[in-house]
């Protein structure tokens, strides 16, 4: 996210977040992303993230859309991401060692069935 020793940085444990310019970049791709995508990825909607106000905001207004979003969570997260699980059109898959190696082709044929192609 950021370098630790930049003087803008907020910490998160040993980790840096540089609000500011994160912010900047979600305005550009994100904001493009609703605009002009159908399917939208985010690794990862994190602790980091939610420093930032317009990532909270995109995001919500991206899960508020018809898009098809593959982002990962983390498994203890804080209330904005819990609302994701909430979400009636969510569905939360836990990754694990014994399903990694599946999950692309799970993926794949799930987001195919959403825009109902044949693969």
């Amino acid at each position: 996210m950021a370098n630790v020793e930049s003087p803008s940085a907020t910490r998160v444990g040993r980790y840096g977040v540089n609000v500011e310019e994160f912010d900047l970049f979600v305005r550009d791709v994100l904001q493009d992303a609703l605009r002009t995508k159908n399917i939208i990825v985010i690794d990862e909607i994190g602790y980091m993230q939610m420093f930032s106000h317009s990532f909270k905001k995109i995001v919500q207004e991206i899960f508020s859309g018809n898009k098809i979003v593959l982002g990962t969570i983390p498994l203890n997260s804080p209330p904005e991401i819990m609302n994701i699980h909430n979400l009636k059109q969510a569905n939360i898959l836990t990754i694990n060692e014994i399903n990694r190696d599946m999950m692309s082709e799970f993926l794949v044929r799930e987001v195919s069935d959403v825009l109902d192609i044949n693969v």
